[in-house]
């Protein structure tokens, strides 16, 4: 059965004091793959140190938050701008096979079970 569900998340961006994280991405259910669904998302995060300090309070609530982010920012692409603007950026692929790709590398190890 495919049901032909697919979600789209177009142009979301959390925007703080100096320092904005935008998503986009597409998941589609496939019966045939390893997992129920298959996609891509795109992650772009300018400035992550100011981006952590900007969470505040939020990361006091959740404690994985650095964890999370600084995941993000070993995986992510590192630009840096004349004007001292630094950008994460990270393209997620979710495969037919079960394969999670971070920018074009294989790092489905990093997050199977053990």
């Amino acid at each position: 059965m495919n049901s032909g569900l697919t979600l789209k998340l177009v142009d979301s961006f959390i925007a703080l004091s100096e320092s904005k994280l935008n998503i986009s991405g597409e998941s589609t259910v496939d019966p045939n793959a390893v997992f129920p669904a298959v996609g891509a998302l795109t992650l772009s995060l300018q400035n992550p140190e100011v981006f952590l300090e900007d969470l505040g309070g939020i990361s006091a609530m959740y404690p994985q938050m650095e964890k999370v982010i600084a995941m993000y920012s070993a995986l992510a692409d590192r630009k840096t701008t004349p004007e001292g603007v630094t950008t994460d950026s990270l393209e997620l692929k979710f495969t037919q096979e079960g394969k999670i790709l971070s920018n074009g590398k294989d790092v489905t190890p990093l997050f199977e079970q053990k």
